[in-house]
């Protein structure tokens, strides 16, 4: 971003002219490193405060220095005439909140809260209890301007989605809510993450049991979040085997509610029909409301295993309409939003397939493997997840989601994932292995030759004596995909393929060697029918038949193709202009052919999949 929330730090500490000045930052707001690339472009030396002693020693060496202090009532005596002093604080940033109540915020937290705050008119000074709910409603999409416990829940769900313990005015807030309703939980017994979600599991089994529980699970609000809870393994569900519960009830509120099946470890097996009618109403429910990044991320899994599920089971005609509904629903999502994600640097609200790798750099992994499935979507993962958890003891696979470049297709998604860039910086396309290398011998402290890479269609078992980075591509699924017929035969070819492959073999031995391991996907895929157009020259790609790029928006407009659809992502890929389709429809002949390279949900929410033991 050419603007972002320190410029206003920055322009102030600037406005002073003088070689050495003392700043006062008590909110630690010049910890940021961004921030403190942009001084040290002006003064050759920004240190924090330590001792009287070191001071004097370094000034003595200094032309140009800016000198930290913690408060005020840290700066030595000798200094107090001689030097500048200039304050920084949340109010620089946000002036028209309360900065008293924003000291539990995280760079990223800042970032996309000024992008809002920079949108929006305050015609009044809110104060402290103002700006926190607007700061929740804005950060967490949640109204907490009540004492409601499911809304109180929802919140906390999310913050602990990110953070790992309550901090600052949020624990007071959130502390004078419960003591105020009278809640049979306090602030202390749920500060930290593991505390809370334990806390959580409690009034969950008490939910089940208990007619009159604290918390309404049932509450919209709720049920998503529920779920997303059990799915990611932060709750464990219930065991109906050893609860001394009405189980015919239990059960058949499971069958009716896909958020109490969630919650339940050992609910009867439903038989496909009953769980394609519940994935439905999952999918039904979220499509109602104006759908967040982290809903469409639920959506693309849902349909995933509908789409799955109803092809091989040969059911797919009975959701055509729901299938329509979703698919407009997300082309309106990718033509207003798509764009604007680079500007939300959050992973979790935004992630983007450039943002995988620095994703998980800054998780500080001492040894890692990044995995690309080409061609892999959710519907896909399915099968993989299925061999896996066949072939594998006790492994965990965390199931969370990534957004491929649009056109999605190779040449663009791929080397985004390994280099980390975005296309529009990026024009080494189909340079996986120098991407990777240039990243991590920039980033981490490795040499060229600790790192593994290898590009094949089939998983063969590797070597790893003196890696700490692996980077995996498996060709497979993309060459399957573009071979079958229809899908259900595409997912039978995965299965023989995997059932041939040393897939398993190489994930264990990751696992062995303390690998943390990541699997993606560059694009997903897509069954489409041809409309007898034939751009040839300017397909993305031979085999990708959903996507023709053109370097100017006349040419663009030129092409006639019904339902056509002109895409252009300036922050993603630059100036080019994608012609593709609003339906599921292909370039090139009408016979039927798994594809990829539009905007569909199927091609470009694609698995993200963290396994570990």
């Amino acid at each position: 971003m050419e603007y972002s929330w320190y410029n206003a730090i920055l322009d102030k500490i600037k406005s002073i002219e003088a070689d050495i000045i003392l700043v006062i930052d008590s909110e630690e707001l010049l910890k940021s490193q961004g921030l403190q690339e942009k001084l040290k472009d002006l003064y050759s030396t920004v240190e924090l405060y330590q001792s009287e002693l070191l001071l004097r020693r370094n000034l003595k060496q200094e032309q140009e220095a800016i000198i930290i202090f913690e408060s005020g009532n840290d700066i030595p005596y000798f200094l107090l005439d001689k030097y500048p002093e200039v304050e920084v604080s949340y109010r620089d940033i946000f002036p028209q909140l309360a900065e008293e109540v924003l000291d539990w915020l995280e760079e990223k937290e800042i970032e996309e809260l000024y992008l809002y705050y920079q949108t929006n008119d305050f015609f009044t000074q809110l104060d402290s209890r103002e700006t926190l709910e607007f700061v929740i409603k804005t950060l967490y999409e949640v109204a907490l301007n009540g004492n409601q416990i499911e809304n109180i829940v929802a919140f906390l769900i999310k913050y602990f989605f990110v953070k790992s313990e309550i901090t600052g005015a949020i624990n007071e807030l959130v502390g004078e809510k419960l003591v105020s309703s009278n809640y049979t939980v306090n602030i202390n017994q749920i500060r930290e993450r593991d505390d809370f979600f334990i806390w959580l599991e409690g009034k969950w089994k008490e939910f089940l049991i208990n007619e009159r529980a604290e918390i309404d699970f049932s509450d919209p609000k709720l049920r998503y979040l529920i779920d997303d809870c059990f799915e990611q393994g932060l709750m464990q569900p219930v065991d109906l085997s050893n609860e001394d519960i009405d189980l015919e009830t239990v059960i058949n509120e499971g069958r009716a509610n896909y958020w109490v099946r969630s919650g339940i470890q050992n609910l009867n097996r439903l038989s496909v029909k009953q769980e394609l009618k519940i994935e439905r109403e999952k999918l039904e429910e979220l499509l109602t409301g104006n759908l967040s990044i982290r809903e469409w991320g639920i959506a693309a899994k849902i349909w995933g295993k509908i789409s799955y599920l109803a092809y091989t089971e040969e059911m797919y005609e009975s959701f055509i309409s729901l299938q329509k509904r979703l698919d407009e629903k997300f082309i309106n999502f990718v033509e207003e939003e798509y764009d604007r994600l680079v500007f939300d640097h959050r992973f979790q609200y935004a992630p983007l397939n450039n943002r995988i790798l620095p994703h998980i750099v800054e998780e500080e992994p001492d040894k890692f493997a990044l995995i690309c499935f080409d061609g892999m979507s959710f519907k896909d993962w399915r099968v993989v997840k299925q061999y896996l958890t066949t072939n594998l003891d006790s492994v965990s696979l965390k199931e969370k989601f990534s957004l491929a470049m649009i056109p999605t297709v190779t040449s663009y998604s791929r080397q985004a994932i390994f280099s980390g860039e975005l296309p529009r910086n990026n024009d080494d396309k189909y340079q996986e292995e120098k991407g990777l290398t240039q990243y991590l011998m920039n980033e981490l402290d490795i040499n060229k030759e600790e790192i593994y890479f290898d590009n094949c269609e089939v998983p063969t078992e590797i070597n790893l004596l003196g890696y700490k980075a692996v980077g995996l591509i498996y060709r497979f699924i993309d060459k399957s995909a573009h071979n079958s017929l229809n899908p259900k035969l595409h997912y039978k070819s995965l299965t023989d393929i995997l059932e041939s492959s040393e897939l398993a073999k190489v994930i264990m031995k990751l696992i062995t060697n303390n690998f943390k391991i990541y699997f993606t996907s560059d694009h997903g895929n897509l069954f489409c029918k041809g409309n007898g157009v034939h751009p040839s020259r300017h397909l993305v790609d031979d085999r990708a038949n959903r996507a023709a790029v053109y370097q100017h928006e006349n040419l663009a407009k030129e092409i006639e193709v019904s339902n056509k659809l002109i895409l252009n992502f300036p922050n993603i890929i630059g100036d080019d202009y994608i012609v593709t389709m609003r339906d599921r429809k292909k370039f090139g002949n009408k016979r039927p052919a798994l594809t990829h390279g539009g905007p569909n949900i199927e091609e470009v929410i694609i698995p993200l999949i963290e396994v570990s033991k």
